[in-house]
């Protein structure tokens, strides 16, 4: 009996800070800040396989080319919606390849949609792949790639991917670009207009501490910790971009980004309040700080560095907050589904962005596959609905050989049981 009001004792003492959080705070409740989407959950991926493949992909060797060439050629993250001209998102020299990550797109649209990665032939053309096995072309010969109303995919990719989601006709056939989607970095900008004041010649000074044993440290309010080795399904790691021209820091605000007061932090400086959003301040753990440095010694690490990147879930927000006056957020950012959305005004189309017409090559037998496997989708007899809620593992497109066209319907099964042995690794249903 003795231990049991321990624990409840113990308990009741560790929630009294969320308690008076909420109680001092209007609207700032703290069950939802545990909320985990069901897209992370273990159920989502095979987890153990998922982190396997992320071990073999030698992060350090991509940390080591992305230390000697910096972060900066890596590009912004970009969506287009509904284009009425399909322009190419990866026509610049100067782009680089950068981190691994995971992109879960996610179809609201009414209609089926095809999924499709935009790969670079060595001719330097362009033409649409499977999303979910490059070897795949067109990409609506893959079940897969197709994505039914409300459905969702995890694609595992890497930072300057871009990819096309087409509507699914009712003959099997790909219709017009409803979503163009570059995976990338995310520029931090002075979103909300304040009049910032900073001189580039300021001392960016990093946070220390002196402890007995260590010497000199950087205060732990300020500290950084270390990934886990195994990560949840699906975790998004995203690389953040310093644009505003000042030193920031990021804070962590869980599933939540309100507004509301604060209590002022740093140095006090002139600046607009009627301008300033705050979100609640009992939602807040610092995170990471981006200085001005873009050729830092170790960008992920250094005080100073521009960039610095977070391993995050889907609903998780951030704030960035002014370093020598943390009453002034400049920016926020939410970590969302790329969701897909209809294009009723959309009647024509001007695809400038590849090279081979998403009609070629689909013989009479895969059309009549297709066809017959489409209107599964309308009467629910969808016999590959158990790939559709998935977790799927890609390799870098420099690695996988390109094979047009893509199997015909007689060989599709021992096709697909080949490529998916090499290139896919597993896929999983949704919980």
């Amino acid at each position: 009996m003795k231990g049991i009001v321990a624990f409840l004792l113990s308990f009741w003492i560790a929630v009294i800070p969320v308690v008076r959080c909420v109680d001092e705070v209007v609207d700032c409740p703290s069950h939802d800040y545990f909320y985990v989407s069901p897209m992370h959950h273990d159920t989502a991926c095979d987890l153990a396989g998922q982190n396997q493949y992320k071990k073999s992909l030698d992060r350090r060797a991509i940390w080591q080319r992305l230390h000697e060439s910096g972060t900066q050629n890596v590009p912004t993250q970009r969506t287009s919606f509904c284009p009425e001209t399909v322009q190419p998102l990866m026509d610049s020299d100067k782009f680089q390849e950068g981190f691994n990550t995971a992109w879960i797109v996610e179809n609201t649209a009414t209609v089926p949609v095809v999924v499709a990665f935009v790969m670079e032939r060595p001719d330097g053309t362009r033409i649409e792949v499977s999303a979910m096995n490059h070897k795949i072309a067109p990409p609506n010969h893959d079940p897969k790639a197709i994505l039914k109303p409300g459905e969702w995919k995890a694609v595992q990719t890497y930072e300057g991917h871009v990819f096309h989601v087409r509507e699914l006709l009712q003959d099997g056939s790909q219709g017009m670009v409803l979503l163009q989607h570059r995976v990338g970095m995310i520029p931090i900008t002075n979103k909300y207009g304040h009049e910032l004041h900073c001189n580039p010649s300021e001392p960016d000074e990093e946070p220390v501490v002196v402890q007995q044993d260590a010497g000199a440290v950087r205060d732990p309010d300020f500290a950084r910790k270390a990934p886990p080795a195994s990560q949840p399904c699906n975790i998004v790691d995203v690389g953040f971009r310093n644009h505003v021209g000042c030193p920031v820091n990021g804070y962590y605000t869980g599933h939540f980004l309100t507004r509301g007061l604060v209590e002022p932090r740093g140095n006090v400086t002139k600046w607009k309040e009627s301008l300033a959003r705050k979100p609640k301040s009992c939602h807040e753990v610092f995170q990471f700080h981006l200085g001005l440095e873009e050729h830092p010694n170790d960008f992920q690490w250094d005080w100073a560095s521009t960039s610095k990147y977070e391993s995050a879930y889907i609903g998780n927000n951030f704030v960035f907050r002014l370093a020598k006056d943390e009453r002034i957020v400049v920016d926020s950012y939410s970590v969302t589904t790329t969701k897909v959305v209809d294009c009723p005004t959309l009647k024509k189309q001007v695809n400038n962005a590849v090279s081979v017409p998403y009609g070629e090559a689909i013989s009479t037998g895969e059309r009549s596959f297709l066809r017959n496997w489409v209107k599964t989708f309308y009467n629910g007899t969808d016999p590959f609905a158990e790939t559709m809620n998935a977790s799927e593992w890609i390799v870098s497109v420099s690695r996988v050989p390109f094979i047009l066209p893509a199997p015909n319907a007689i060989g599709r099964q021992n096709a697909f049981a080949q490529s998916d042995l090499q290139y896919c690794m597993q896929t999983n249903k949704d919980p």
